[in-house]
């Protein structure tokens, strides 16, 4: 595991985004890092945030465009006031990459002003993120040049620095959501240089975890006499990891919890289990 300090997960709706970040969060808390989740754009469950004892920081865009208002004119009663303006109120839901913008940039700043600090972003689906990155270059074409520019160009210098912001793509291991990701990562090539991807719900690590915790008696699983549907599952899996060249710890065990929270558990006892502070992920 090296220095970034900002790590941003990303994927299809339903591939355990939110669950992933979780866990990774509470890793790096285990490391002794001053690490906090953001969740993008939902509001928390409280509820799984305490039982988890998870270290999260409350930022929204309404919160963030007025802080930076407040930054830029000095004063908090004005930035109030102008986001209370039903301009800035229509201008957010007809321009929604403005606030994400906005939001993007309090994250980084919050970076910037604490040196210690470390975040694990939970950013909005696949395409939603893609649009969240690429508005900062829309409207530094829109306005060319002045403040607004200067920061948005500090922005990139911070989300381009592969060794301060690493982006984590989180698929499951079918061709559609494979093919989706694959996508993603090359749009987002363009831009970053630092992007891993991360392979959740695998029938085929499942079946190792369930052998290897019964390794001393009958009941391993034996491949072959599974289900063919369960063996031409297992089957892609193993043709894909090799095809890819997939190393071992990025391959997620598919989860057999019902709760969320148990879920969370299991994807941070993977982490515990195959990472430590010399890994990379």
């Amino acid at each position: 595991m090296s220095g970034e300090r900002l790590h941003i997960f990303t994927g299809k709706g339903g591939v355990g985004k939110t669950s992933m970040a979780m866990a990774y969060t509470l890793f790096l808390k285990q490391k002794n890092q001053n690490v906090f989740y953001i969740n993008f754009n939902e509001e928390n469950n409280l509820s799984v945030i305490d039982e988890l004892g998870l270290p999260t920081l409350a930022l929204n865009i309404v919160s963030s465009a007025e802080n930076y208002i407040e930054r830029k004119l000095h004063s908090k009663i004005i930035a109030k006031f102008v986001m209370q303006a039903p301009f800035f109120k229509a201008l957010f839901n007809i321009v929604p990459s403005l606030g994400s913008m906005i939001m993007l940039g309090h994250i980084l700043k919050q970076l910037e002003e604490d040196p210690s600090m470390v975040l694990v972003l939970d950013a909005p689906a696949s395409g939603h993120s893609l649009s969240m990155f690429e508005s900062s270059h829309q409207f530094q074409t829109i306005f060319r040049k002045g403040i607004i520019v200067d920061d948005i160009e500090n922005m990139h210098r911070y989300l381009y620095d592969s060794n301060f912001c690493k982006i984590f793509i989180i698929s499951t291991v079918s061709r559609l959501s494979l093919e989706e990701a694959q996508e993603l990562k090359q749009e987002m090539q363009n831009r970053f240089h630092n992007i891993d991807s991360i392979y959740n719900f695998s029938y085929l690590k499942f079946i190792e975890k369930i052998n290897e915790s019964h390794r001393e008696n009958s009941t391993k699983l034996n491949i072959p006499n599974l289900p063919s549907f369960l063996r031409e599952k297992i089957n892609f899996e193993s043709e894909l990891f090799y095809s890819l060249k997939v190393q071992d710890h990025h391959i997620f065990s598919l989860s057999i919890s019902n709760r969320f929270v148990d879920r969370v558990h299991d994807l941070f006892q993977h982490f515990q289990l195959h990472f430590n502070a010399s890994d990379e992920i």
